[in-house]
């Protein structure tokens, strides 16, 4: 009778929200070289991350807002999942004129400059971590925080800047070898963030270059380039194309996609064909 008695003011705040599930659909079939070998396969997640989610706000006063976001990645050329559930995003959080405060799993700060500058979004076979991510973006560190971190706290600021945007995070080990992240980002951004052609779609294009040195590594370069073109058949529905090119040099052996494994001095191509669906 207790708990009943706890729970209960819950269920009237809760049914005061605002609850949205949405997800995004992107599957292709695409054609991946390394030298003298291909493969032709169906893939997912190229332009966007195939995702699931539910997100949630409830209005405070005063301009205060708590809202929820939990988020999942699957393969939708497969129906899998990752192992954890909402490894994604798993955040509970506090909006409001001086900013916002998020605490759980999320994007890593530094991370987030790649999302929010590559015009692909760091997505599969064009990704910007085929030349700079991974272990490599560790530099041998052990860190697996490149990308994501778990027991996350972070606070963005406010969105009317002016077109400045910034955020800080920290996240403690919790007793784990290369758990621990401090991070911190500031950024601009003004206008548009696409390159419209006419009214019916949007070309993109990058150009990633990679120049190692030190520790032996001097000559191990990978310049990347990638074009994509998206047309849009609905609101929520996209047909797109796209090309994807590195070249590696010295001992460097970077691959397109993640599906083949890399030689080095070996050139690394893929052209891509897909469907992306919103809901």
């Amino acid at each position: 009778m207790a708990l009943a008695a706890a729970v209960a003011p819950l269920g009237v705040a809760w049914a005061q929200s605002n609850v949205t599930v949405f997800g995004l659909l992107d599957v292709n079939l695409r054609r991946i070289e390394v030298g003298q070998a291909s493969r032709t396969e169906v893939h997912h997640s190229i332009v966007v991350g195939s995702r699931l989610g539910f997100r949630g706000t409830e209005d405070l006063g005063g301009g205060l807002t708590a809202g929820f976001w939990l988020e999942t990645a699957f393969s939708p050329d497969t129906g899998t999942t990752p192992p954890r559930v909402f490894h994604s995003r798993s955040t509970p959080g506090l909006k409001g004129s001086g900013g916002e405060l998020r605490v759980g799993p999320d994007l890593t700060a530094s991370f987030q400059g790649f999302v929010y500058y590559d015009p692909f979004a760091v997505n599969d076979a064009g990704s910007v971590q085929n030349v700079f991510g991974g272990s490599g973006y560790a530099l041998g560190s052990g860190a697996t925080t490149s990308s994501r971190t778990d027991h996350a706290i972070s606070y963005f600021l406010p969105a009317d800047l002016g077109g400045f945007n910034g955020q800080v995070m920290y996240a403690p080990s919790e007793g784990m070898p290369g758990k621990r992240y401090v991070g911190a980002r500031l950024g601009y951004a003004r206008g548009p963030r696409g390159v419209p052609v006419g009214t019916h779609g949007t070309l993109c294009a990058s150009s990633v270059p990679k120049d190692a040195s030190g520790a032996s590594t001097d000559g191990n370069d990978a310049p990347a380039v990638r074009a994509g073109v998206s047309a849009p058949l609905v609101q929520a529905t996209m047909l797109y194309g796209a090309y994807s090119q590195i070249h590696n040099k010295g001992a460097s052996n970077a691959t397109v996609g993640s599906t083949q494994p890399g030689v080095a001095r070996q050139d690394s191509r893929g052209l891509e064909l897909g469907l992306v669906r919103a809901f």
